[in-house]
């Protein structure tokens, strides 16, 4: 009888506990990383906020801006960039100014429109864009278009005042989008605060310092298509709003309301940047009239708002409570597109916006044309 010693019979079971750890671990491992490798050959698996935060990480969209301590900053003039994204690549052609106009601008302009992203033609050739649309159907003069991606209320203000005044327009086109408005209001307020000269900097370094230090477990993070899918299946979990896909003739549309849960609590009047974005409006009418010239402000709902009370889902209303300070504040020409939207907004219709993206699509943005002119008309 062979009698083995108590410490080799520890080491034997020691190696095969440590041998089965490491194989299981191989074997996640590798699982891992087969399920990020199907993911990233199949994107379409994410879920959908999952898609859009990857989109919008993707997104090709390089403008050389230039910083202003007034307006925040701005897009270079006579350039041509292309815009490109998991839904669509454009060229825009800027202005002298960096603005999407035709150039030369004319000494006069009917109309001006200020605004962000909604009233850019984001997605879209510039000839489909809405407000061209408009210009072209009104047939009253030209129409300038200030806007640019990213701006708040109080810079469509401040750029209507640098910029449109010396036009002498008879027709001011203010769009508010609130789905980001009030977070933008906010975003400019602490940047003056700050002091800092650069906003597109100032909010860099805000993000950065928001971050873990760079290395292994951050890039981990940030650029695994299974971490990012992960965390939007949590988010999804404790959110009463559910992201889908509407699938439709011609397209498919996705919904990510938990996106806009967070900021619900900013529509009161307790808040600094609905405050702020209530100041703006005020301001623009004070200088609407100064200038003898009408006041629209047109107000565009997110593409949740747009299509899930159709569909029997409930969903904020981020558009009344703006709609009603805005009137109770003194200002009372005000278009809101949801229900002319919501008419055309079915599953058994093309869709209005863009699938991952959250813009009007060239359908949107002619119906859009549509529902302003009729109103402009009246």
């Amino acid at each position: 009888m062979v009698v083995v010693p108590r410490d080799t019979r520890r080491r034997t079971w020691l190696g095969r506990a440590l041998g089965g750890v490491l194989t299981v671990s191989v074997s996640v491992l590798i699982a891992l990383l087969l399920m990020e490798g199907v993911l990233r050959l199949f994107p379409k698996m994410l879920p959908e906020e999952a898609q859009l935060r990857l989109s919008w990480e993707q997104e090709d969209f390089e403008q050389q801006t230039t910083d202003d301590p007034e307006l925040g900053f701005l897009y270079p003039g006579h350039r041509t960039i292309v815009h490109r994204t998991n839904d669509f690549v454009v060229q825009i052609h800027t202005d002298e100014h960096g603005f999407r106009n035709p150039s030369p601008w004319p000494a006069q302009a009917h109309t001006v429109l200020v605004g962000d992203s909604m009233g850019y033609g984001y997605g879209v050739q510039e000839k489909d864009s809405w407000p061209r649309r408009v210009e072209q159907s009104l047939a009253a003069g030209p129409l300038i278009n200030l806007t640019l991606p990213g701006l708040g209320p109080e810079q469509y203000y401040r750029f209507l005042k640098r910029f449109g005044v010396p036009l002498h327009p008879h027709l001011v086109l203010y769009c508010i989008f609130p789905g980001n408005d009030v977070l933008d209001a906010n975003r400019f307020l602490e940047w003056e605060a700050s002091g800092s000269k650069s906003l597109l900097g100032w909010e860099w370094q805000q993000n950065v310092g928001e971050e873990r230090p760079p290395g292994f477990l951050y890039e981990l993070e940030v650029k695994s298509y299974l971490m990012l899918g992960m965390r939007s299946v949590r988010k999804n979990l404790t959110s009463r709003f559910s992201s889908q896909t509407l699938h439709m003739p011609g397209g498919n549309i996705q919904f990510a309301p938990a996106l806009y849960e967070a900021r619900m609590d900013e529509f009161q009047p307790a808040d600094p940047g609905f405050r702020a974005m209530l100041t703006a409006v005020q301001e623009t009418k004070a200088l609407s009239d100064r200038m003898g010239a009408r006041l629209l402000i047109v107000i565009f709902p997110s593409k949740e708002e747009v299509y899930l009370p159709g569909l029997g889902q409930s969903f904020p209303d981020m558009v009344t409570p703006v709609k009603q300070a805005i009137a109770a504040a003194g200002t009372h020409d005000v278009l809101d597109l949801t229900d002319g939207l919501r008419k055309h907004a079915s599953k058994d219709l093309p869709p209005l916006y863009f699938e991952i993206d959250g813009h009007l699509n060239e359908r949107g943005s002619a119906l859009v044309a549509g529902i302003i002119l009729e109103k402009l008309h009246e």
